[in-house]
């Protein structure tokens, strides 16, 4: 076998510590490379778990507003109904009001009939 570097033959035993120790360099730069390597892959992790936390504020941050919204909102849906079921109660008074005035009067007005009668003679005479 050719050393491609230096071009000398490489088969005898003598050149066996030379080709070792060229083989633990190779695996010392390999496992230096992978080490940077890794170490470029977990700053890059470090980075996407930063933004992925920045995400997940920002969506925790969203929620809050939107149920503080909400909360807003269903306080302003309950003071309407409230108001409105107030105003419809007043209505219904007034109508059950009008009602009863109305049956009284029907029922004074008999009276002023019946009075009438008795006395015999009419109001407008």
């Amino acid at each position: 076998m050719v050393d491609s570097r230096t071009g000398e033959a490489v088969n005898g035993p003598e050149h066996l510590p030379r080709r070792v120790e060229r083989i633990e360099d190779k695996l010392d730069a390999l496992a230096a490379s992978a080490d940077a390597r890794f170490e470029q892959v977990d700053r890059r992790f470090e980075q996407v778990d930063r933004r992925f936390d920045e995400v997940t504020d920002a969506l925790v941050e969203q929620r809050r507003y939107t149920e503080a919204a909400y909360e807003r909102l269903d306080a302003k849906i309950d003071a309407t109904r409230e108001a409105l079921s107030a105003q419809i109660a007043l209505k219904l008074d007034a109508r059950e009001a009008k009602a009863h005035f109305a049956r009284l009067e029907r029922k004074i007005d008999q009276l002023l009939d019946i009075t009438i009668a008795r006395l015999g003679r009419h109001p407008n005479e």
